[in-house]
């Protein structure tokens, strides 16, 4: 879905579904985005209290504020779902993370 929206994953390529990687991992990326692995909490004031939270957790954290993503918010602020359990609503949230990542290719639909 990632590379849909026009990006990679920095750590595509693991063998499986996922990859347990450490602060250590993601460090040596450096990501330019971050998605922020909030799961749905069933509203949307609570889902932004959650965003909120986890992008004050890496602006503070001491492995993670130095990372160019997060020196420069770029964050994506996509609930885990969209991104992990397949559905209609898939083309939606490819939309969704590309208009994120590459909002002057979208400036003619504002």
């Amino acid at each position: 879905m990632i590379g849909q929206a026009g990006a990679r994953n920095v750590f595509e390529g693991c063998d499986g579904d996922y990859k347990q990687v450490s602060w250590e991992d993601v460090v040596a990326k450096n990501p330019d985005w971050i998605q922020l692995g909030v799961r749905n909490r069933g509203d949307a004031a609570a889902n932004k209290e959650a965003f909120d939270q986890a992008e004050a957790f890496l602006k503070s954290f001491p492995a993670t504020k130095g990372l160019t993503a997060v020196r420069e918010g770029r964050f994506l602020r996509i609930g885990s779902e969209r991104t992990t359990i397949a559905g209609v609503g898939n083309a939606d949230a490819v939309e969704e993370i590309a208009r994120t990542i590459h909002p002057t290719r979208f400036e003619a639909d504002r």
